[in-house]
């Protein structure tokens, strides 16, 4: 990161937007935010699974059906 400040003509921009960054990553906003991420993969995750174990179990009606 700092090879980019040696082509930039005014350094205040790159170190205030890295020192915003910081903050950002630091404060208890970022925190909910990956809160609220985990718990939506968490949510995806469950519904993709319920839905093999659907798909799964309704192939195993239909061999049943057709065997007996």
């Amino acid at each position: 990161m700092l090879w980019v400040l040696k082509f930039v003509d005014n350094y205040y921009i790159p170190v205030i937007l890295m020192g915003i960054t910081v903050f950002i990553y630091c404060s208890s906003y970022a925190d909910n935010w990956a809160g609220k991420i985990k718990d939506l993969t968490k949510e995806y995750q469950r519904a993709a699974l319920r839905q093999l174990i659907d798909e799964k179990q309704k192939v195993y009606i239909k061999t049943e059906s057709i065997e007996g």
